[in-house]
């Protein structure tokens, strides 16, 4: 038996199933290398495309999850396993499945942008709905508020409070919902998406700024101490350390908010800096201007 890589680019989607009740808890990706390490350990592996690495399903968490069984299609071109998901959940927001989002297929033109389509499928479900008008209007009704829900979040914030990663993944992962989901006049990260790249581009160089300039206060406000010469402290009175604090958040925040629209998670950063441990940086620098 063998795997088709050519397909997709050397990866495999894989379809991920609760062994016991059948319930799908999410779809990932896997490389020749991801793979193996599922098989001989027993423990599911993926290839994520945002952090560019393989990483072991529960690495963050702990929700680690304990392969069953697995099968390959008839295409030999995607991956389903069968887990046992420990720790109760699969999805970073706290949800058990990934996939809890309802897409109310009377109102699809709205929730995919293809009207054309969407209209021959109304049409076609007319006498469906007349015949079953309370029990799909109801339907369609809960449908809509549960995307109006996930578009101001409230689904995700809710799940948050529950999630164990850490709150750079749960920015990151704000941000990709306020990209897909979001309403510019109730959203600030949706605001600076819909206005462009360069309003969230012209805020990291502006936050880089009052970055810089917090970090000067700090310096002044320690040289100046004995002689209480002026005061510092923007954000809390007297105290620049904080703005330091403050500043480098804001400007922390921008930065995931750029990565997410190019669909980096903040990991990779992490790891080209975990790269880069034990390598002298004037040597690299040297390499790089030759």
């Amino acid at each position: 038996m063998k795997v088709d890589w050519q397909k997709l680019g050397g990866l495999l989607p894989a379809i991920v199933q609760d062994a016991g009740d059948g319930t799908v808890l999410m779809l990932a990706y896997m490389n020749e290398e991801a793979l193996n390490l599922t098989l001989s350990t027993g423990y599911a592996h993926y290839f994520s495309r945002s952090k560019g690495r393989i990483w072991k399903k529960g690495e963050s968490s702990g929700h680690v999850q304990l392969v069953q069984e697995a099968f390959l299609d008839c295409d030999n071109d995607t991956l389903l396993l069968k887990v046992e998901q420990c720790g109760g959940f699969a999805c970073h927001t706290g949800s058990r499945s990934c996939f809890f989002k309802e897409i109310s297929l009377q109102k699809c033109s709205e929730n995919v942008g293809t009207p054309s389509a969407c209209d021959a499928k109304n049409s076609a479900m007319q006498n469906f709905t007349a015949v079953n008008s309370t029990l799909t209007n109801s339907a369609a009704e809960r449908s809509e508020q549960n995307l109006d829900a996930v578009s101001q979040n409230s689904t995700l914030k809710n799940s948050a409070e529950k999630s164990p990663y850490g709150i750079l993944d749960k920015i990151y992962h704000v941000c990709l919902d306020r990209k897909l989901n979001g309403e510019s006049a109730l959203s600030y990260v949706a605001s600076l998406y819909a206005r462009g790249e360069n309003a969230y581009l012209k805020k990291i160089a502006e936050e880089a700024c009052e970055f810089a300039l917090a970090c000067k206060d700090l310096s002044r406000s320690e040289l100046y101490a004995d002689i209480a010469r002026e005061g510092f402290g923007e954000h809390r009175a007297d105290e620049p350390r904080y703005d330091v604090i403050y500043e480098g958040a804001d400007l922390l925040f921008h930065l995931l908010l750029a990565l997410a629209a190019h669909n980096i998670h903040p990991d990779a950063l992490l790891d080209e800096l975990a790269r880069r441990q034990g390598q002298s940086g004037i040597e690299e620098k040297r390499r790089r201007e030759k």
